[in-house]
Parts: structure tokens; sequence; C-alpha cells
């Protein structure tokens, strides 16, 4: 049994180590902080990235080095976020 407290520990600490690689490239290469392995679709929240609308922070990730496929992905990730944590108020 110790060895498996060792395993879980083991990718605790890998987990972490990835979080911190993808902060410090995200900050790097497109000026964006705190987007960790959970939070990769953040980068079109306008209240992280900075920029106003999904169009333009989709054609600033391309520009500067994201794919169109990955790009398009986080877009329909944060689409799918926005929508599920949204409340829908049905009007009678």
């Amino acid at each position: 049994m110790d060895s498996s407290v060792g395993t879980f520990e083991k990718l605790k600490k890998t987990a972490g180590y990835v979080d911190l690689q993808l902060e410090e490239m995200f900050q790097r290469r497109f000026g964006i902080s705190n987007i960790t392995f959970d939070t990769l679709e953040s980068v079109y929240d306008p209240a992280i990235s900075g920029i106003g609308s999904m169009e333009e922070t989709r054609s600033f990730l391309v520009k500067e080095g994201m794919t169109l496929q990955f790009a398009d992905i986080l877009a329909a990730r944060y689409l799918k976020k926005v929508e599920e944590n949204s409340e829908i108020v049905q009007v009678m």
C-alpha cells in the first residue's frame, strides 16, 4: 500500500509541474497569466486575456503561433463552459 501512495504523490507532483510549465508558456508566449491545464479555455475570457472579443482573441493566438485547430478547440470549450455556468431564465 505504501508504494501506491508514492505513485499518487508522484502523479500529483507531475500534474503540478505540467500546470507550472503551461502557465509560464502562456505568460511568455501570449502574455496571458493564470492559465493552467484545467483552465486553458480561459484564454478567451476577456477578464483574463484583456482582449475584447473571441474573434480578436483567436486572431491574436494564431498570430502568436497557436494552431487554428487548437484555438478553435479552446473557443468551443470556453463557450461550453460559459453556457454551463450561465443561468437561463425563461419568461412566460
